[in-house]
């Protein structure tokens, strides 16, 4: 396997911030990045944030979605969360068979949800 190159040449930044109502629940979830297309902080849904940590070897995780966030949203981010992870896992494992078993139950998840239609019903049309 070829070295890393660990040398910085650059840095970036992604900042978030959840706005909370008087329950301590997010009334309003927004973001932006050094590196993005717009220099304002950008409106959003939800947040998925998993950081590794490798000294206890566990995941860490902030999950947040927005009090207005509806069902039908909410099952399509999990479906496109879910097909991203499997993309994701295939790129940097190489291991395309998990990839491929991961993204095979994300249409599942979607065609359960009403995210993707069935195949039978995309015929009929």
């Amino acid at each position: 396997m070829a070295e890393i190159d660990k040398n910085i040449v650059r840095s970036g930044e992604i900042i978030m911030k959840a706005h909370l109502n008087k329950d301590n629940m997010p009334a309003k979830l927004e973001w932006k990045a050094s590196d993005g297309p717009h220099a304002k902080f950008e409106d959003c849904g939800a947040f998925l944030i998993s950081v590794w940590d490798r000294e206890r070897k566990e995941q860490l995780q902030v999950n947040l979605w927005e009090l207005e966030m509806t069902m039908e949203e909410m099952n399509h981010f999990y479906f496109q969360t879910l097909i991203n992870l499997s993309n994701t896992m295939e790129r940097s494992t190489r291991n395309a068979e998990e990839a491929e078993h991961l993204r095979e139950y994300a249409k599942e998840f979607g065609i359960r949800n009403n995210v993707l239609k069935k195949k039978e019903e995309k015929e009929e049309k």
